[in-house]
């Protein structure tokens, strides 16, 4: 299945109708984009429940600074610094590099209207699969987990004070699509694109027992859609997992969202958005899963890049090659994220629900 930033494991995908209908894996105009907001002037309603007011980061892609990849893109341009700046890796290896070329700024004429710019990302068979025949499955050519997008780091960790990773609670919303052909592959669910975006706090070397994986969203590829939040316990052998079925369309731009709070000893609540509407599924309560008796050192782990990526699973060498395009990355955190984390012990509230009310420092 393909996956799109934010890593993990991987979820099974029934078979569901294609979302506008018609054969699966062909379509014959594009498909019509709903409105997308723009950057948000003032700060987004979970965000501001959650008193994670600061803007603590921002790509908009479709702006005049993220014109030319060499300027932004370690492996576009060696002289970059470490960090910050964004790299284009392997999910679960930062020392595995990919190419430049994967990384392209341009129009999307793939939906209706036109979109002006926006960043294109691709994963050629010839870099995620060597040596394997596009269309078969394949055991042993694949590299698992594909391709990272991230910022502001490779996996090596963020020391620089000027650049510092962020903390486990944050909210944060993601505006992407992949087209329907790299989405949905042979029509077969089990070969589908998988997209997903979060923090990485798990992923780097050495693979840590007590990191935790706040994934915003994980979708399965077609046809249909479908979404996985995964939490890890300090046992890594005993993950605990929420599943959030998105039901919205991936070959139009949505805006997702994710809202991580937690109280700053033992409890994490994530909340889902798409296009701020609430992801209710049962086990969740108005988009929000809330996990309990998490070990005490996750909650002061400060050591997260953040990024999208994109993979497929089960052996399957995709044809076409797996693509994403991605308008907007924006983060909000507490005023003191840079150096603390931001549980409600220090400045965030604990958002249980949502909607919810505001009573001292949680929101239920």
């Amino acid at each position: 299945m393909m996956k799109v930033i934010v890593i993990l494991l991987l979820l099974p995908t029934a078979a569901f109708a294609q979302p506008w209908g018609g054969a699966i894996g062909h379509m014959s105009t594009p498909p019509s984009a709903p409105p997308v907001i723009p950057p948000p002037s003032g700060v987004p309603a979970p965000a501001v429940a959650a008193n994670f007011t600061t803007k603590a980061f921002e790509a908009d892609f479709t702006t005049a600074s993220f014109s030319n990849p060499n300027t932004f893109v370690k492996q576009c341009n060696a002289g970059l610094p470490d960090q910050p700046t964004w790299w284009w890796i392997h999910g679960y290896d930062y020392q595995h590099q990919y190419q430049c070329s994967d990384v392209t700024v341009g129009a999307d004429t793939g939906v209706t209207p036109n979109v002006p710019q926006v960043l294109h990302l691709t994963l050629p068979d010839s870099e995620f699969c060597p040596g394997g025949t596009p269309g078969t499955v394949t055991p042993g050519v694949c590299n698992s987990f594909g391709g990272a997008f991230q910022y502001p780091a490779n996996y090596a960790g963020c020391a620089s004070a000027a650049a510092p990773c962020f903390p486990n609670e944050m909210y944060w919303e993601v505006v992407w699509r992949t087209p329907n052909a790299s989405w949905n592959q042979d029509g077969n669910a089990a070969h589908g694109a998988h997209v997903y975006a979060n923090n990485f706090g798990l992923n780097r070397p050495p693979f840590s027992q007590t990191s935790i994986e706040m994934a915003n969203f994980e979708t399965n590829g077609g046809p249909g859609t479908s979404g996985g939040q995964f939490n890890f316990h300090a046992n890594l052998n005993t993950p605990t997992f929420h599943l959030f079925n998105y039901n919205a369309d991936p070959t139009v731009y949505h805006t997702w969202g994710l809202l991580v709070t937690s109280n700053g000893t033992d409890t994490y609540s994530l909340c889902e958005f798409i296009d701020g509407t609430p992801v209710s599924n049962p086990g969740v309560t108005g988009g929000c899963a809330v996990l309990t008796g998490q070990p005490a050192v996750l909650f002061s782990q400060h050591d997260n890049p953040i990024g999208i990526a994109l993979d497929i699973f089960n052996n399957y060498v995709p044809s076409p090659q797996l693509e994403l395009y991605l308008r907007r990355f924006t983060v909000y955190e507490c005023a003191s994220w840079a150096t603390t984390s931001c549980g409600n012990n220090n400045g965030g509230v604990l958002v249980q629900k949502w909607p919810c009310t505001v009573s001292g420092n949680v929101c239920q």
